[in-house]
């Protein structure tokens, strides 16, 4: 009996040992720590729910907003269009961030990871009621670059990142946050019907003065419609040319807005450099290019009825003022090999 006794103990003393040692290993601290670790940074944030974006630095803010018509930015305290895909893959951007490592929760070690109000970049989302949902003080990368330092406004905690996926929309740039297509998203080069085009401008050292002026058109002939000179129909227009000379029009974007100007200021009333197109439905489309931009290589170009003036880079322009003989249809020389009979 005093046998079976000591083993029943011995039994009992042996899982009670198992047991504190699973629970040790589970609630030990580099266990809860770990599972504190790998949460999101910032949870329960819904896309839908942000109205409002800030990003601070030491060099300044941009303020970006949403309203009825999307999302806007301020530039010299006037309205224009923000990137909404930019904006809703920087959100998504910070719900994905993670947490990876807790590192302090003293105060007086902030600046040694420059997540101080001083030092940090601070990115704070809003609410439709300007409420905030959330912040971050961005500080240094961590270590290993494969993350950042940051902190929250309501906690004293320094954590790091489990990546810098976030990192590239850390900018407070107005251009980088802009919408700078210049067409509406509903032109498509495929119901463009009609181009007309004048250039009395040199774009850089290596153009000459020409006055250039012409108009194209869909015609029909036995191969479908294809393009033509107005007053040349004998003038033979390479469709592929014409095809990719409207991909250019169809995609030109604005390198910025340019708030500052009026439209005579940046040339843009008198200017005899039109790219005109009509669409199927009988919609009418000009860029007008104003002035060039100081010393850049850029030209101040406004959408006639429009309401921004963007400034353009000068190889996108040379994409769509293209001369007549630069569209013209070569054809391919073949060479005939007649053999001789022996």
């Amino acid at each position: 009996m005093n046998f079976k006794r000591k083993i029943i103990t011995l039994s009992i003393v042996l899982g009670v040992l198992v047991i504190g040692y699973v629970l040790g290993i589970i609630f030990s601290p580099e266990r809860v720590e770990q599972r504190k670790a790998n949460v999101p940074i910032l949870s329960g944030i819904e896309k839908d729910k942000v109205w409002k974006i800030k990003i601070k630095s030491k060099d300044g803010e941009i303020e970006i907003a949403k309203n009825s018509n999307g999302w806007t930015l301020s530039i010299d305290n006037k309205p224009f269009p923000a990137d909404k895909d930019k904006i809703e893959r920087f959100i998504d951007a910070v719900r994905k961030v993670k947490k990876s490592k807790i590192i302090t929760n003293n105060p007086d070690n902030w600046k040694k990871f420059d997540v101080t109000k001083d030092t940090a970049k601070h990115f704070i989302l809003y609410d439709k009621n300007n409420k905030i949902i959330s912040d971050l003080y961005i500080g240094k990368e961590g270590l290993g670059g494969k993350g950042y330092y940051v902190r929250s406004s309501k906690s004293n905690e320094v954590i790091q990142t489990d990546s810098l996926s976030f990192s590239y929309y850390l900018n407070i740039k107005s251009d980088f946050w802009s919408y700078l297509k210049i067409l509406p998203k509903n032109v498509k080069k495929d119901d463009i019907i009609k181009i007309t085009v004048k250039k009395d401008m040199v774009f850089d050292k290596s153009d000459k003065l020409k006055t250039m002026s012409y108009t194209l058109f869909k015609g029909d002939s036995k191969k479908g419609s294809v393009w033509q000179v107005e007053g040349n129909t004998s003038f033979n227009i390479d469709d592929e040319k014409a095809g990719v000379l409207l991909d250019d029009l169809i995609s030109i974007e604005g390198n910025s807005f340019e708030a500052a100007f009026t439209e005579e200021e940046a040339g843009i009333t008198n200017s005899r450099t039109i790219f005109s197109f009509t669409m199927q439905n009988n919609d009418k489309y000009s860029l007008i290019v104003g002035n060039k931009k100081n010393d850049a290589e850029q030209f101040y170009v406004k959408l006639a009825k429009g309401k921004y003036i963007y400034a353009v880079s000068v190889w996108q322009l040379k994409r769509i003022f293209k001369s007549l003989d630069s569209l013209k249809l070569v054809k391919k020389e073949t060479n005939n090999k007649t053999k001789e009979k022996k």
